[in-house]
């Protein structure tokens, strides 16, 4: 069975005088949002503009709250069980025009799922997916998220 709870965890930092300070914070929460954004890009009307050949676009879930969402699902030592669903790792599913897709990566060293598949799980809030695209023209990556329909959408990146 799924356990899961609206915990939040946090890395406090406190000065000497009692001056204390969040250096990071995330949540067990429900994904309530998203980001998507290349790397090294610069961000004109609708559009994300990059300078390589190739876009590494990282995908970000947050909570209600605006805190990065972690995994929830039990395992044990070995992590999630496959035949538990843990609705804090959405399936995403990517398609690419007018570009080329490579890989997904997500850094859970358990899942098996080849980098050339065209969709992976999130893995505490976050996946990578890179695309290669020419010189002068865009690319719209469309990111689909089946179990969070609300949060699926298109980002569109101009290769320079």
């Amino acid at each position: 069975e799924n356990e899961s709870s609206d915990a939040e965890f946090k890395a406090v930092i406190t000065s000497a005088d009692g001056i204390s300070v969040d250096v990071y914070r995330a949540s067990s929460g429900a994904p309530a949002s998203m980001t998507a954004i290349p790397w090294d890009s610069t961000f004109c009307g609708d559009v994300y503009t990059v300078t390589d050949e190739v876009c590494q676009l990282e995908i970000r879930l947050y909570d209600r709250d605006g805190a990065p969402v972690v995994n929830t699902a039990r395992g044990g030592m070995w992590g999630p069980q496959p035949e538990i669903k843990d609705p804090h790792r959405p399936d995403v599913r990517v398609t690419v025009i007018g570009g080329e897709f490579m890989a997904m990566e997500n850094a859970d060293i358990r899942d098996l799922t080849s980098y050339s598949e065209h969709h992976r799980t999130v893995n505490n809030g976050r996946l990578l997916v890179y695309v290669r695209g020419e010189s002068g023209k865009t690319a719209e990556i469309h990111l689909d998220l089946p179990d969070l329909p609300e949060l699926s959408r298109t980002v569109k990146v101009r290769f320079d």
